[in-house]
């Protein structure tokens, strides 16, 4: 910081009758721990939680190829289901319905009624998922069907936002073009104070939780 910012900030500091902060503080991304909210449960349930009062469901699975049946058993009820995978490799070589209408095609902009991608990371702090965009894997996919499904594995939750930045930014990465962090169904209250889900997005966000 420049030292004439700097000095402008501690008159205005001085004016409002506050102490400076100190160097934790001061530091970008880098907040003080005390800061930080605290919880006594563990990482995963207090992801799954926080998901969950967002509106989001979830289902626990062991290993990918249990993908399929998770997905069946939330798209129950439903006929002549049409579900679009993203091109990741994590969702190749499964075993689906044999009445269900599955396509891979991550560059199609029809909106399915139902699709299913891979997440990068889950927030415990807010019971946030990490999308971010691939060729495989565009950021449109995660806004245009009415049913998202979402596999995502549990060793790759993490407690804090800040946390985030770091993995993705880690020696030998490349950061995404665009990265979105989807906590819920989309919703809104503007028309009469009255919560509508599936507003600007997805009405139903289903966690499938790999692990």
């Amino acid at each position: 910081m420049s030292s004439a910012k700097t000095r402008i900030l501690a008159s205005i500091r001085e004016g409002l009758g506050r102490r400076a902060p100190s160097e934790a503080e001061d530091t970008a991304g880098n907040p003080p721990p005390s800061s930080r909210p605290r919880w006594r449960e563990p990482r995963i349930e207090r992801f799954l939680g926080c998901f969950e009062r967002a509106a989001g469901s979830w289902a626990r699975i062991e290993t990918a190829d249990q993908i399929p049946a998770a997905a069946a058993d939330f798209l129950q009820g439903q006929s002549a289901v049409r579900l679009r995978l993203s091109g990741q490799p994590a969702l190749q070589n499964l075993r689906w319905p044999a009445d269900w209408e599955v396509k891979v095609d991550p560059q199609d902009a029809e909106a399915w009624p139902a699709a299913i991608a891979v997440a990068a990371l889950g927030v415990a702090e807010t019971g946030s998922v990490v999308m971010t965009s691939s060729p495989e894997c565009p950021a449109a996919g995660h806004f245009l069907p009415d049913d998202h499904l979402i596999v995502l594995q549990a060793r790759h939750i993490v407690d804090y936002l800040e946390e985030v930045w770091e993995r993705l930014q880690a020696p030998g990465q490349s950061m995404p073009r665009a990265v979105n962090l989807i906590t819920g169904p989309s919703r809104t209250a503007d028309v009469e104070q009255t919560m509508q889900l599936g507003a600007h997005g997805p009405r139903r966000v289903h966690l499938l939780l790999l692990g």
